[in-house]
């Protein structure tokens, strides 16, 4: 018996998340309360997307055609041409970047790692004392470090 999924509009989804990986996009789909029917998208929109909920919060699941800064802005960029009432957009993955030590301890496979901010250590340059990144990126929006 097939399940029947609710249809909602573009404007109930309030969370976009990104899976850079084919392996991390699966445990998302695993991750859903509920699937949702699928809706039309911008034509410019590459994207394929799986709509559902968790904890009811609305998402929209894309996944990386490829690793990469530049794969990961045009899903983002489509995502949000689809989907203009997203208020978060996660970027959900295994965490190539984290350092594998804290002051808490030892960050271990499973464990939840929030950023409070990115350092693009991608570009900068070298100097006397060492390597000096360029810049970095704002922190998520409070609510989001409130409910980790």
């Amino acid at each position: 018996m097939a399940t029947i999924k609710k249809k909602l509009t573009h404007e109930d989804y309030v969370v976009g998340w990104i899976c850079p990986m084919r392996v991390e996009y699966t445990a998302a789909l695993l991750m859903l309360d509920e699937e949702h029917e699928t809706l039309g998208q911008d034509v410019a929109d590459e994207n394929i997307y799986t709509l559902g909920s968790i904890n009811g919060h609305n998402v929209a699941l894309a996944t990386l055609p490829k690793t990469g800064n530049s794969p990961t802005a045009r899903v983002m960029t489509n995502m949000s041409r689809t989907f203009q009432a997203l208020r978060f957009y996660l970027l959900v993955g295994i965490g190539g970047g984290i350092p594998v030590r804290t002051d808490d301890g030892p960050v271990r496979l499973g464990d939840v790692v929030v950023s409070e901010g990115v350092i693009q250590y991608d570009r900068g340059k070298f100097e006397a004392s060492g390597f000096k990144p360029k810049g970095t990126l704002a922190p998520p929006p409070q609510v989001l470090l409130t409910a980790a």
